[in-house]
């Protein structure tokens, strides 16, 4: 046998230990649909394939192939996914329930949101835009869309309190987070230059994150506008040089700006956590963090009880945050989010411990703790 047949006859071995697992697996799919179907379970939950993509990348020891590993998992999901749709078609369940979820962002085009949804979900994925936070709700609300993608914090600037006061509103979950790096330019038509400008557009988090930068050009109008990536948009459409926004890279790419000025954000480790937003609780398997809100009692101690019992379970509490209560002067409502060995069964003894204390709380994520 020569050596290039000797390399064959491994293939062929290796292709026939391919094809046993490859069966195995579409098998144990087909028993992931059969209980999603008897659990109530929606069958494409938001970040699943970004999870095991991540996990392929990792498992591999020549990091060289892991652009090829990711598109080799890509088309073994798509298959996969053609196989559970075929399943809950001879279980008798409508096609309705198998076909993609549709994705809902703030913005347009080349805004974070968008960027962090493409991290969460299949660059395919069918999506919507809307101008405001609220709209993201509402759609959800109505069925119009699966999952909503929202800033709700940044690293530099700290908490978009907008969108918690919305989470509380519409009584929503968090499924995911993803953390976007978050790089702001200084953008412009090609034709201007520094001297030009007069005018700069952008969101109210583009020029707090900016603000050191800004200071030295006080001349500058700066002009809130709707999202960094809309502001792009505008000064684009509107050809005018003494025009600018502030906005992402990926922005200038889309709309035909030049970079006029990079990286002026203040911190250069700049990060914006973005959260999954879904009707329902989505608690993950492998859920390492969680998110709870909860209201106190108007009386001394309250607090101290509820982080006494954190600290009765060794739970590392990550953030503790509050926010007005709705209709309610002078009352609070606390956001918490906190790591867990072991997801939600060692989350709910808190919760019913607060319960006994008289404190109002409420489970609203049980998600895999992302690094940034």
């Amino acid at each position: 046998m020569t050596e290039l047949e000797q390399y064959r006859a491994k293939i062929d071995e290796l292709d026939r230990q391919m094809t046993a697992l490859f069966e195995q697996r579409m098998d144990v799919c087909k028993c992931v649909v059969q209980y999603k179907a008897q659990n109530g379970m929606e069958i494409l939950q938001a970040g699943r394939e970004d999870v095991v993509l991540q996990k392929a990348r990792n498992n591999l020891k020549d990091q060289d192939y892991a652009e090829d590993i990711e598109e080799f998992y890509r088309q073994m999901m798509k298959i996969s996914r053609a196989i559970q749709a075929r399943e809950m078609e001879r279980m008798g369940v409508s096609k309705d329930e198998t076909k993609p979820a549709v994705v809902g962002f703030q913005g347009v085009a080349g805004s974070f949101s968008e960027e962090a949804l493409l991290m969460a979900f299949a660059p395919d994925q069918p999506r919507r835009n809307y101008p405001s936070f609220e709209e993201v709700f509402v759609a959800l609300k109505s069925g119009e869309i699966d999952y909503g993608v929202l800033p709700i914090e940044n690293s530099s600037t700290g908490s978009i309190n907008a969108v918690y006061d919305l989470l509380m509103k519409y009584d929503f979950y968090i499924a995911q987070e993803v953390f976007v790096p978050v790089a702001q330019h200084l953008l412009a038509l090609p034709a201007a230059s520094m001297e030009d400008i007069r005018e700069v557009y952008s969101h109210e988090q583009g020029f707090e994150q900016s603000r050191a930068f800004l200071a030295q050009h006080p001349d500058w109008k700066q002009i809130p506008y709707h999202n960094t990536a809309i502001s792009a948009q505008m000064v684009s459409q509107a050809g005018d040089v003494h025009k600018a926004a502030i906005a992402s890279g990926r922005a200038a790419e889309l709309y035909g700006l030049k970079i006029l000025r990079p990286t002026i954000n203040t911190e250069k480790h700049n990060y914006t956590r973005f959260i999954i937003v879904a009707k329902a609780l989505q608690p993950q398997e492998d859920a390492n963090k969680i998110s709870m809100v909860f209201t106190l009692p108007n009386e001394p101690g309250a607090l101290y009880g509820v982080l006494k019992e954190f600290a009765k379970g060794d739970i590392n509490m990550l953030k503790l945050e509050s926010r007005p209560a709705p209709g309610k002067t002078w009352e609070y409502v606390f956001y918490a989010d906190f790591e867990v060995a072991h997801g939600l069964s060692q989350a709910q003894p808190i919760v019913q411990a607060l319960w006994g204390q008289g404190v109002a709380a409420k489970l609203i994520g049980a998600y895999k703790k992302q690094n940034q």
